[in-house]
């Protein structure tokens, strides 16, 4: 099959997830969106045959940096440097893998990040695309500061939200201070005056051409509109620097006590970006004119503006960079209805859900990916993950996974049939054209996973051809889930990461030890550790959609016989039913210890078909379909006598 082919053309990516501020660590909101997009992208690449890099950078010179520092008494260079290494840390937690992120304030990079965004700046002024505006702003004079970024809030002169700094994060705008509607300062100072000021910009020339990569990019309609609307309501200028004293200087000039003029933050994506680009693998500079690498950014909805005007405005402006190839945006993500806060403390951080929990990382990714804010705003809901680790993950994957490794002769592996191969071969190549630019979707990629898990069981492929099964899971999940994907891979013997490749060799197996169990049932309580206080179990209800599923129990398992698993009917300390329920396999050719006891029994025959001795005597052969009845103190057993899995669902009561 050619896809598992050696690439002929082996391409170049880089690949730039949105630059956090290093005000505070990254939580489920941050993860759901650029992180998890270019982590999931960089490794179908690399799996592909691809060359992909990760990677980007804490954005210090931010404003927020310093609403932080004030908050914690502590210098802004420690509360940049003290995030910096959470945010690693986060980034490492949901196993986002980045080539480089790199501290602008680190000594091997502080020189290099400085010099970037003036030399970007020198290059914009030399195209001629740099203009000197005067501007309205206040000044706290016993303060000695301009209240502006961090410092100023106000209503959106948009949409009348409620905003600060530069942009609305409820209309998606950027905006100047002097526009700001009901101007305050957020800390508190009176004593402001409206002063002027000489702030740089850049002047789009040709806002045809911008608007015209941008439909070449095939962005969001959304984001295009909010492009055309800033671009019309501003003249086709977007802010290069402003008024302050944190930052990369521009001018020398000192207007006001300590205060000079520092390069926009937001500008200063694109020299960051430029400083990604020398990182780069040896060969061209991915933002060099002829560069033949592909670079693509992704960012959430309210930097629509930085990086679609200031950025991809300013690599257009000159012929000495070229810009971005593609860009991926999200809308915002949710924590049960209300928006992630650092400042409320109203988050899930990355790291906490995995180290403090029993979820699996895997199953994290795998929700943030089905439930992504990639076309609108969505809510991570605590029951909603619960509900679908325990169900699918759990109960579906886990298991079905656990019982093919059982199946598994090592000896006996014979070459992947010529069906399984092409449909494989289909999977992969949809899964492919749903993870890659320009629309990107996450959560339909999914459907081709869960599709394939599917017909590994209808197709009873897991009994049939357990080594492919196995190893083709490991490559369908690996973007998503690579660490469940890591371990299959190298179970099976399978040198590296998971590759379209190395798929098809056959490798010997040594079958010793049995799997780890990837997934854990999890309950409300198990979450607690990770939960804000701003979550109680009333407040987090899953969505219409779950709350009638029921979660099941841990696992009661007899090795190579069968497994079961009772219904969990307890919620708030009350039972919900006046019965007792489970869920039971048994596997082809074992049998289910003798049972006897005073309640009364059903069975429901769900799959496959066996053999019931009823009080020592009466056989009774059964099969998918039949409903049992045992009465209370007579014994009964079952025999599996199918070759697939006898599935049976008890329900049983007290006289």
């Amino acid at each position: 099959m050619r896809i598992f082919e050696p690439q002929q053309v082996r391409k170049k990516y880089l690949l730039i997830p949105a630059m956090p501020t290093p005000n505070g660590r990254l939580h489920l909101g941050h993860m759901g969106g650029p992180f998890l997009k270019m982590d999931i992208l960089a490794r179908l690449y690399r799996r592909n045959g691809h060359q992909a890099e990760v990677m980007s950078a804490s954005d210090v010179y931010e404003s927020y940096t310093l609403m932080k520092s004030f908050r914690t008494h502590l210098p802004v260079q420690t509360v940049c440097n003290d995030f910096h290494e959470l945010i690693v840390k986060d980034l490492s937690a949901m196993l986002v893998e980045c080539s480089h992120y790199f501290n602008p304030l680190e000594e091997a990079f502080r020189t290099t990040v400085d010099d970037t965004y003036r030399d970007t700046l020198e290059k914009l002024t030399a195209a001629g695309a740099v203009v000197k505006r005067t501007e309205k702003v206040l000044y706290s004079p016993s303060a000695d500061k301009y209240i502006v970024g961090t410092w100023l809030k106000g209503k959106c002169p948009h949409c009348h939200s409620d905003a600060g700094s530069y942009l609305c994060e409820a209309c998606g705008m950027q905006f100047n201070p002097e526009d700001v509607l009901e101007p305050a300062a957020v800390t508190g100072e009176t004593d402001l005056e409206e002063v002027t000021v000489e702030s740089f910009f850049l002047k789009i020339t040709q806002p045809e051409a911008l608007i015209a990569y941008i439909h070449k990019m095939g962005v969001p309609d959304i984001n295009l509109e909010i492009v055309q609307r800033y671009l019309t309501h501003y003249n086709n200028e977007v802010r290069l620097t402003n008024p302050g004293k944190w930052g990369v200087k521009w001018q020398n000039d000192v207007w006001r006590g300590e205060n000079y003029n520092v390069v926009f933050p937001y500008s200063g994506l694109l020299s960051l970006s430029r400083v990604c680009g020398g990182l780069y693998p040896a060969g061209q500079h991915p933002f060099s004119k002829d560069s033949e690498v592909i670079t693509i950014a992704s960012f959430g909805i309210d930097s629509t503006v930085p990086w679609f005007v200031g950025v991809l405005g300013s690599c257009l402006a000159t012929d000495e960079l070229k810009p971005f190839d593609y860009f991926l945006t999200n809308h915002f993500y949710r924590l049960e209805g209300s928006k992630f806060s650092t400042s409320r403390s109203h988050a899930i951080w990355a790291a906490d859900i995995v180290n403090k929990t029993k979820a699996s990382v895997d199953a994290v990714r795998y929700y943030l990916t089905k439930n992504n804010p990639e076309f609108e705003e969505k809510d991570f809901f605590v029951q909603d993950f619960i509900s679908l680790n325990n169900h699918f993950l759990v109960e579906r994957l886990n298991n079905q996974i656990e019982k093919c490794w059982h199946y598994l002769e090592p000896a006996e592996v014979q070459p992947i049939s010529d069906s399984l191969l092409r449909a494989l071969e289909a999977a992969l190549e949809t899964q492919s054209a749903y993870l890659e630019p320009p629309r990107q979707q996450l959560a339909e990629s999914l459907t081709v996973f869960d599709g394939w898990v599917k017909r590994l069981t209808d197709k009873n492929i897991w009994k049939l051809q357990p080594y492919w099964a196995l190893k083709s899971i490991a490559l369908l999940a690996y973007p998503v889930m690579p660490q469940m994907s890591q371990a299959l891979w190298t179970a099976l013997s399978a040198a590296g990461a998971p590759s379209l490749e190395s798929f098809l060799a056959i490798e010997p197996v040594v079958k010793k030890d049995p799997l780890p169990r990837f997934f854990e049932v999890l309950t409300y309580e198990d979450l607690l550790p990770c939960l804000p206080a701003t979550l109680t179990q009333a407040t987090t209800q899953p969505p219409t959609s779950s709350r009638i599923l029921l979660d099941f129990m841990e696992p009661e398992v007899e090795a190579g016989i069968m497994e079961v698993r009772e219904v969990n009917l307890i919620n708030n300390e009350e039972r919900i039913a006046p019965f007792k329920a489970s869920r039971f396999e048994v596997y082809p050719g074992q049998q289910s210890p003798l049972d006897k006891h005073e309640v009364r029994e059903c069975w429901f025959i769900s799959q496959g078909k066996g053999e019931v001795v009823y009080n020592g005597s009466e056989v009774v052969p059964v099969s998918s379909g039949d409903v049992l009845y045992f009465e209370s103190n007579q014994s009964h057993q079952v025999t599996n006598t199918g070759e697939d899995q006898l599935i049976i669902f008890s329900v049983w009561w007290k006289k």
